[in-house]
């Protein structure tokens, strides 16, 4: 349940009633003898319910004498969840009695409970124009905006209310929750902030604080603050699931299981859990599992839009593409407008008609009502500019590219500085004398195989190729080496990390294989039976220095594909966590530049480590040889699986999982030229990595 939702639910109009005496008319009585009317409401609040409605009931005529009774049975029935009927009571007592701000917030939130947003927008602002020093009736109005959209709109009422009672945390975290809506994370951040300097004990903040930071891709700290409200409510459902979703996130599948099972363990119906764990065992491979989570979703909610899709996208990822389609197109005949069914429509077309069909539905669905949000809009407009570069329409792919990673761009600013901060701090520590003298752990490490390179230069592909073989396993992006090396020596994420890398030249023998074994131990299940096993996160290349210490005579492939493809890829991919700077093509080639310089300097530092430079051009263009080579420096014997890597049935969750369900092809070789006359700011930043002809595109 979205916050907010469960006070608007447990609001029994008890505080604003208790106004009732005095302002309603109220029938006669004798002298000396308590009224009905107040015997009504004196039942009501001492909770004798049975009591107060058989006094009400002789009074519930349509005169204005009634309108009290009207109003206590209105409350009677709020209190009992019949929501509708309260209603009913309430407006009858609007209707023959005087038109009291408080009956107005009270049948609000009969509404909200009913999620009749648009009734109870209408009496809160009737009661907040009538009352405007009553805090209450301000805060409820921002509320019930926020719930029904309107979240720009929803800040001048909340703001009233904070003008009104400055000490609320519920108004900071309503200011919050609307800010992080409008992808305004750092003002989030600081209203989250304010709420826990007033109120370090909620875990409300807490929950909400970890989303905004994981949206801000500041993973372990909102790991940090998601554990911090399972330490203050550890029977809340939700927040396991919601560490177990950031968990998954971050590609630490173990620990996010065991979060997912607790969740399902303490809330058995919470359909969502169900789902993540689907998810989580496809993710390994375990695909009988993942089914049975599914199914056991769509058991308790058949409709359920979520479960649908998400089962849909694991059918796609593991290449069960006919059934993947079949489960979409059942799926839009229900319900035609979702755009999570659009996106993946948008992505699975194996014709030019299918391409045609999902172009006009998309496009279509861009106006229609109801409206979507700007975050939904850019990706399907990431998913047209993929159909339209499919069929060489580069100038509308374009449009659409331009439009969404300018949103995109707006909402996660890329950080030059910071970026040039970390890749400085790490050639001025592994350095080449350092290096030469450091210490090695016991752990040689022989087994691994780390895949590295720029985003979209061939990582997903080349892992793929490995883990065909019969003797290796990819274990896909583990995020694990960074963890433990920000969180050394115990990898508590619950703590502020430490200074990488600047202790590692503090450590010995003994502190390196420690390292070594926290990552061998959290390798998949399975993954240590094999004699090779691959990890794919490109952005180890930040840690070869590292991996040199840690597993001398482990295996570094670095992937290179021509810098304004891969470049331009990035800024083709919709990366929905992480990569801030593929969305301008300056980042782009600054980023590229930046990457290019650190395996430089590598290079230079580790000159007798077995790195290999794999070239996707070549790869393409003479697949079995570049194959064979590739297995060669793996120490693998030649398998032809290795060549029919996309008739495997391993799930891939990178942005690449689509091409490697295909075989090789070379189209994507030098697909940047159609668009070049946009690729003006790109090819500037990359001109001194260029051949002749590009450097003469750039210069046109």
């Amino acid at each position: 349940m979205e916050v907010g939702e469960a006070e608007l639910d447990s609001w029994d109009g008890e505080a604003a009633g208790s106004k009732v005496l005095g302002e309603m008319p109220a029938p006669d009585s004798s002298p000396g003898v308590q009224s009905p009317l107040l015997a009504a409401w004196t039942a009501y609040r001492e909770g004798r319910d049975k009591e107060c409605s058989a006094l009400c009931k002789p009074h519930l005529v349509a005169e204005p004498r009634g309108a009290g009774f009207w109003a206590i049975e209105g409350l009677l029935r709020q209190r009992r969840g019949a929501h509708g009927s309260a209603i009913e009571g309430f407006r009858a007592a609007l209707a023959f009695g005087p038109d009291l701000p408080w009956v107005h917030h009270a049948l609000s939130a009969s509404a909200m409970a009913l999620r009749d947003a648009q009734t109870a927008l209408v009496h809160l602002r009737v009661a907040a124009t009538r009352r405007p020093d009553i805090a209450e009736y301000h805060i409820r109005l921002g509320i019930a905006l926020q719930e029904s959209g309107q979240n720009a709109e929803a800040e001048a009422p909340l703001r009233k209310g904070l003008e009104l009672t400055p000490t609320n945390p519920l108004i900071h975290l309503r200011l919050g929750i609307g800010a992080q809506r409008i992808h305004q994370h750092e003002l989030a951040l600081q209203h989250f902030d304010d709420v826990l300097r007033l109120s370090p004990l909620d875990e409300r903040a807490h929950i909400s604080r970890g989303a905004v930071l994981c949206e801000l891709g500041r993973f372990d700290e909102g790991l940090a603050a998601f554990q911090r409200s399972i330490d203050l409510s550890p029977q809340n459902a939700d927040f396991w699931l919601r560490r177990a979703s950031a968990l998954f996130s971050r590609g630490i599948i173990g620990e996010a299981i065991r979060h997912a099972l607790r969740s399902v363990h303490l809330t058995p119906g919470l359909t969502d859990a169900h789902v993540l764990l689907g998810k989580l065992y496809a993710s390994q491979g375990r695909m009988e599992q993942a089914d049975e989570c599914f199914n056991n979703a769509l058991r308790m909610h058949p409709a359920n839009a979520h479960t649908r899709i998400s089962q849909a996208v694991m059918l796609e990822r593991r290449g069960d593409l006919e059934a993947a389609r079949s489960a979409v197109d059942s799926a839009l005949v229900e319900i035609p407008k979702h755009p999570q069914l659009l996106l993946l429509l948008g992505r699975m077309p194996k014709t030019p008609e299918d391409r045609h069909r999902a172009i006009e539905r998309i496009e279509r669905r861009l106006v229609e009502d109801p409206p979507l949000s700007r975050d939904t809009k850019a990706q399907l407009q990431f998913v047209l500019a993929a159909l339209h570069d499919r069929e060489d329409n580069p100038s509308k792919a374009f449009v659409h590219l331009r439009d969404a990673n300018a949103y995109r761009r707006s909402t996660r600013p890329f950080d030059r500085t910071r970026t040039a901060a970390e890749f400085r701090a790490i050639s001025d520590v592994f350095t080449a004398e350092f290096l030469r003298n450091a210490p090695r752990s016991q752990v040689d490490g022989n087994q691994m195989i780390f895949i590295v390179g720029m985003p979209r230069s061939g990582t997903s592909l080349t892992e793929q190729i490995i883990s065909a073989h019969p003797h290796a396993y990819g274990s896909g992006e583990l995020t694990t080496l960074d963890r433990i090396a920000r969180w050394w020596p115990d990898g508590d994420d619950t703590r502020p990390p430490v200074n990488y890398p600047g202790y590692f030249p503090n450590i010995d023998t003994s502190g390196l294989t420690e390292i070594a074994y926290r990552y061998l131990n959290r390798l998949p299940p399975g993954a240590r039976d094999h004699a090779r096993v691959t990890d794919k996160m490109p952005y180890n290349f930040l840690h070869l220095g590292m991996i040199a210490l840690l597993f001398p005579r482990a295996r570094i492939v670095h992937c290179n594909r021509n810098p304004v493809d891969t470049t331009f890829s990035c800024y083709l991919q919709d990366f929905l966590e992480g990569n801030a700077f593929s969305n301008s093509l300056e980042d782009c080639g600054w980023f590229y530049n930046r990457h290019r310089e650190l395996m430089d300097h590598w290079k230079q530092v580790l000159p007798s480590y077995p790195i290999m430079e794999l070239h996707y051009e070549e790869l393409v263009a003479e697949p079995e040889g570049t194959v064979r080579r590739l297995l060669e420096f793996c120490e693998l014997d030649w398998d032809p699986a290795c060549i029919s890597f996309h008739t495997s049935r391993r799930v891939v969750h990178t942005a690449s999982y689509q091409q490697v369900r295909e075989p090789l092809y070379t189209r994507a070789v030098g697909r940047w030229k159609a668009y070049a006359a946009h690729l003006g700011p790109l090819l500037r930043e990359l001109a001194p990595h260029l051949e002749t002809t590009e450097t003469e595109a750039c210069a046109s």
